[in-house]
């Protein structure tokens, strides 16, 4: 509380035009930016036991590189334990650590720059104190497009990887350019598996873009859990409605459905199956057939008829070197009180580093000249919009919106090498489908036509009679009203004819020619 008072005091005091507080508060003094970190819970792949140390690293990383920026920065990393992540437990935990770091006066000193591994629904709760309290937030683990209200969030920048609006849309643009007009979405609750919120926010991205095209597209929710049943029933329901079949279950939960759905005959090319897959993480894993177990053959087969809708892969061997640091911080740190962790890829923490790395970048480009303005939170964002970072992981680009630019691929396994190909490249800022130069969609039963969602005799023929009756009723119906319209035709044409050997005599002439009356004619 002390620290509080202090800076309010030295705020007051500038206020009044005494200069002498003001030149503690100029960068060109020693500069300390103070980082705070704040993440989900523990071992979850956007928990303080995955990020924590891949913000620390690279800050210290860095600060070599930038030592005016870097040499005495200040680093407070928060951390909580809710029973998993992305549900209000854990929001209500977030806006208590707000609060805490407000109530210590630790968001007062300048700069001040939060990053934010949280879920998407905990954006406003950060944002709105970064509004108010002007310092720089940037979120790295998801978001779904909150952050591009900018006069509610003026200081937030997002450089998420997953953005679960954006990939819902990615999906919904691909059902629009293959004509479809319906989907069920099966939304896997897989309480068994750690960091689970993942494939849950997917969903939630799918079904909330579906509802947006409510009007041209009707879409079926399908509710499971994975770790309670098998995909049995999910698949008839949903084949029940559509043949278009969407999921956002893990890679491993993805090969048992798609295994499934081989043993209820629907792999023949008649049903479409689209996978979601956004961000790679500890626990999951991309898509694949070949997994050496005896799924292999089905989902193969399956997967002639899957389209991945997901992220371009990171390019791990060029940051190897620095995942391996990151990996070795989180052992030597948590190992003992998390004797189960594991050294997996955690796309997370590339993000989030990214979005550390930014932040330095940008202090630097921008703080080294300015004076008091440069603690403004609103004026290093702004100088992030539009903006484009050569990080050392990869490119990224920031919208005038202050999203981070995404591509969704979307990929469809080939039947010529069994190799997964990239079919069309969707970007979130142009919102278009682009075709790749080289592949293209193929479909089992189809060909280069993709099959019906809905075909017209019924999802199982319902809605016609028998194979062999069905043909013969299509042949003989334009045949039976060919005949009916002949008959028509003769009939009236009939009715107005007059036949070859009968005489037609005008009444007038009969009268004029031999001066006959009318009553001598009908005598006659």
């Amino acid at each position: 509380m002390a620290q509080y008072y202090k800076v309010i005091l030295v705020r007051l005091l500038c206020l009044l035009q005494l200069q002498w507080p003001c030149l503690t508060m100029n960068v060109k003094a020693p500069f300390s930016p103070n980082f705070i970190t704040l993440t989900s819970s523990n071992t979850t792949p956007s928990g303080f036991v995955e990020l924590n140390p891949a913000f620390a690293v690279t800050l210290d990383r860095l600060a070599p590189q930038y030592p005016r920026i870097l040499g005495s920065y200040t680093l407070t990393q928060l951390n909580h334990t809710t029973p998993a992540s992305c549900n209000p437990e854990e929001w209500y935990e977030q806006y208590r650590e707000m609060n805490a770091l407000f109530r210590d006066g630790d968001l007062i000193p300048r700069p001040t720059i939060v990053l934010a591994g949280v879920c998407s629904p905990s954006i406003p709760i950060i944002g709105d104190f970064a509004r108010e309290l002007d310092f720089l937030m940037i979120t790295c683990q998801s978001e779904d497009g909150k952050v591009e209200n900018r006069p509610r969030f003026p200081t937030v920048i997002s450089m998420a990887g997953g953005n679960n609006q954006f990939y819902g849309d990615a999906v919904v643009a691909v059902v629009e350019r293959l004509h479809w007009k319906t989907a069920a979405v099966i939304n896997d609750a897989n309480s068994a598996i750690p960091g689970i919120a993942k494939s849950r926010e997917n969903c939630r991205g799918a079904i909330e873009a579906f509802g947006r095209k409510k009007g041209s597209i009707d879409v079926l929710v399908v509710p499971t859990d994975f770790a309670q049943e098998s995909a049995h029933r999910a698949l008839k329901e949903a084949s029940n409605f559509t043949r278009i079949i969407v999921s956002c279950t893990f890679g491993v939960p993805q090969r048992k459905l798609l295994s499934t759905a081989y043993d209820l005959n629907m792999t023949d090319g008649d049903y479409v199956f689209i996978h979601i897959y956004d961000m790679e993480t500890p626990f999951d894993s991309r898509l694949t057939w070949r997994m050496n177990d005896s799924l292999d053959q089905k989902v193969a087969r399956a997967m002639l008829s899957t389209i991945i809708v997901g992220s371009p892969q990171v390019n791990w061997t060029k940051i190897a070197a620095i995942t391996a640091t990151v990996q070795d911080y989180k052992f030597a740190k948590f190992g003992k009180e998390f004797p189960s962790l594991v050294r997996e890829k955690n796309e997370f923490q590339v993000s989030c580093a990214e979005a550390a790395e930014a932040a330095v970048m940008i202090l630097n480009e921008s703080c080294m000249t300015a004076g008091e303005e440069c603690t403004s939170g609103k004026f290093l964002t702004d100088r992030m919009l539009g903006k484009n970072f050569s990080l050392t992981s990869r490119f990224v680009q920031v919208t005038n919106t202050g999203v981070k630019v995404l591509q969704a691929i979307v990929q469809q396994l080939s039947p010529d090498d069994l190799e997964i190909k990239d079919i069309f490249v969707y970007d979130s800022k142009d919102r278009v489908m682009v075709p790749d130069t080289k592949n293209k969609f193929f479909w089992l039963m189809h060909g280069d036509r993709p099959p019906p969602d809905r075909p017209l005799c019924g999802l199982r023929g319902e809605l016609c009679l028998d194979g062999n009756i069905r043909i013969t009723v299509t042949i003989l119906v334009p045949v039976l009203a060919a005949i009916i319209l002949a008959v028509i035709a003769f009939i009236m044409l009939r009715g107005t004819s007059v036949p070859a050997n009968w005489w037609i005599i005008a009444e007038v002439n009969l009268l004029h020619a031999r001066g006959m009356s009318g009553t001598t004619l009908l005598a006659i």
